[in-house]
């Protein structure tokens, strides 16, 4: 049954939107050309009220800490790459536990220009308008839940893929920003100096390096490389055919979460999932080689899923990550407490869509060894696939 936060975050949620400051509200609003429903208006209502505060507090938070992270040294962090429905959260979950290791938490993601500040009292709203569990997979969380960098880019930026499914009339415009290829030079580098700044501000706040996990992140070694030059890499893979049913169903849960607009072509899904996938991946085996020796450790979801301690060992090896005897005792209890978690059910693939994915992601299955399948005609359906992950969660 649907809770009290449910209710407000289906109403009044601001998507990703909670953080933004004014201006930068109102002009990403006139880019869109104010175009939102009467149906969101009160979202749009409480996200411009939101937009205030923020403002406000920045101000302010600018003013004491600006002065003092402006120099502050990066440690070189973990990045945790992987296409979406992957297995990255679940993966940057478990580095998570290992305390020597900081990571961004809804509410930083959500307010990034204001967090320093704002966390002490304004927590509540966040709590307030969060769903009870995230709506791709049931799986929990809180304002204090490791997230994806991603979402504070939205925020401090507006360059981002994900701004497509809030204004899906735009959708389009905003595929560029996955591999920032098609990016102008400028938006580039506030790309990367906005990063950059906030991970100074979440390192300031944990005092310890940090690990990020963004998907989009998968295809951007190229420009993450610059910035962070010593940054080391866990890439995260699963086979095509699961990760294009589990991206069809996050595609279908994600834009009541954050959308303020209809979209009016829902029939061209499939095909930019497609896309981004091939796209994706050709710039990431493109730049890994990028990566210096040591700095990167590639690992199957389904490795993670069925040996997780000796596949999480691994990685731990690979990278030189020193204290992995220690961490693995907390490791254990964790994955022991999350044993039942349930998979979501997806039906079987089409055989259309199933020669679709051979073809677009043929570079995946060569690489990384996936079987392929025949397309299954209707006469033959195969069986009803499954989420794949006994743990939290393959995103």
């Amino acid at each position: 049954m649907p809770n009290f936060g449910d209710w407000m975050h289906s109403t009044f949620g601001p998507g990703w939107f909670g953080g933004i400051n004014f201006g930068d509200w109102v002009r990403l609003l006139a880019r869109e050309r104010f175009a939102v429903p009467p149906k969101y208006w009160p979202r749009a209502a409480f996200t411009t009220f939101l937009s205030v505060l923020t403002s406000g507090i920045q101000t302010v938070e600018d003013g004491i800490y600006r002065p003092k992270l402006r120099n502050l040294p990066i440690e070189p962090p973990l990045f945790i790459l992987g296409h979406p429905r992957s297995g990255t959260t679940h993966l940057h979950n478990l580095v998570s536990l290992d305390e020597r290791w900081g990571h961004p938490t809804m509410f930083e993601v959500n307010f990034p220009q204001s967090f320093m500040l704002a966390e002490r009292v304004a927590s509540w709203i966040l709590q307030l308008t969060m769903p009870s569990t995230r709506p791709m997979d049931n799986m929990s969380v809180g304002a204090d839940s490791p997230q994806e960098d991603e979402w504070a880019q939205i925020v401090l930026t507006q360059t981002s893929p994900y701004i497509g499914w809030s204004f899906p009339h735009s959708i389009d415009r905003y595929q560029k920003y996955w591999t920032f290829n098609d990016a102008t030079p400028a938006e580039r580098k506030n790309w990367q100096q906005k990063l950059l700044w906030f991970c100074k501000k979440v390192q300031w706040t944990h005092q310890r390096p940090l690990v990020l996990k963004s998907p989009a992140h998968t295809c951007r070694v190229r420009w993450l490389l610059p910035v962070f030059p010593q940054a080391k890499f866990v890439h995260v893979h699963r086979h095509p055919y699961e990760v294009f049913r589990s991206t069809q169903r996050l595609w279908q849960k994600i834009r009541p979460f954050c959308q303020f607009q209809e979209p009016t072509d829902l029939d061209r899904d499939d095909e930019r999932i497609l896309t981004c996938y091939r796209e994706m991946h050709r710039q990431y085996f493109a730049d890994r080689d990028l990566i210096p020796k040591g700095h990167l450790c590639e690992v199957r979801y389904e490795d993670l899923e069925r040996s997780p301690l000796e596949t999480m060992e691994r990685v731990y090896d690979e990278l030189s990550l020193p204290g992995f005897a220690a961490f693995r005792v907390k490791l254990a209890e964790y994955l022991e407490k999350n044993a039942g978690y349930q998979k979501n059910r997806h039906q079987p693939l089409p055989p259309e869509l199933v020669a679709r994915i051979n073809t677009e992601c043929r570079q995946s299955f060569d690489e990384w060894g996936y079987r392929r399948e025949e397309p299954v005609s209707p006469a033959q359906p195969a069986a009803a696939g499954f989420e794949a992950g006994g743990l939290p969660a393959a995103a």
